[in-house]
């Protein structure tokens, strides 16, 4: 959210983050709407629902909810928020990251994190597989150790204390099984 304050109103975004709060809100013409307050990594801030959103998406509006948000940045009084085009709730994007998989940088000589990252998956079981990209070698390769893991904010929170965030990312999932040894031709998150 940090970047998004230095954005031009106007400005079209694409943002995933947590839903925080919602405050529903009557407008002039008697139409129900909400405002937003939406929190990532890097903070908070606030989103305008109109009243035609509103009525397709609210029964989905609940706090810690994971969304995809599209619309366009609106700058007033020295603030910067989002006013909603589209809203995609966690169903629908674990549907667009289906045949992908999360992907963390390391060095290779890395082991206190690739230790303590495998221990943080471990204890969040899914379906979404784990690569690892060890910089130094130019390769990807998935540990033997991690069937998976689900996708959620607390998750999300911790393995960012372990790894910068910029070192985290989703790329396609490679054909058949990957091993320690397997490598994963593209390009690093």
């Amino acid at each position: 959210m940090k970047e998004l304050q230095d954005e031009k109103d106007g400005t079209g975004i694409s943002v995933l983050c947590m839903l925080q709060s919602v405050k529903p809100h009557v407008a002039r013409n008697g139409e129900k709407m909400c405002f937003l307050t939406l929190e990532d990594l890097s903070g908070t801030m606030e989103a305008v629902v109109f009243p035609i959103l509103y009525a397709q998406r609210n029964g989905m509006l609940e706090p810690e909810q994971v969304l995809l948000i599209h619309g366009k940045i609106s700058a007033r009084d020295g603030e910067n928020s989002i006013l909603c085009n589209e809203l995609q709730p966690g169903e629908q994007i674990r549907q667009l990251l289906a045949g992908r998989q999360l992907c963390i940088k390391l060095r290779s000589d890395d082991a206190k994190r690739q230790k303590a990252v495998t221990e943080l998956c471990r204890c969040h079981p899914g379906e979404t597989r784990v690569c690892f990209y060890l910089t130094d070698l130019r390769r990807y390769v998935a540990s033997r150790r991690i069937a998976g893991v689900e996708l959620t904010a607390p998750f999300r929170d911790a393995l960012c204390r372990i790894v910068p965030e910029d070192c985290v990312g989703m790329v396609p999932a490679a054909n058949g099984k990957m091993s320690a040894n397997t490598k994963n031709e593209g390009k690093a998150p």
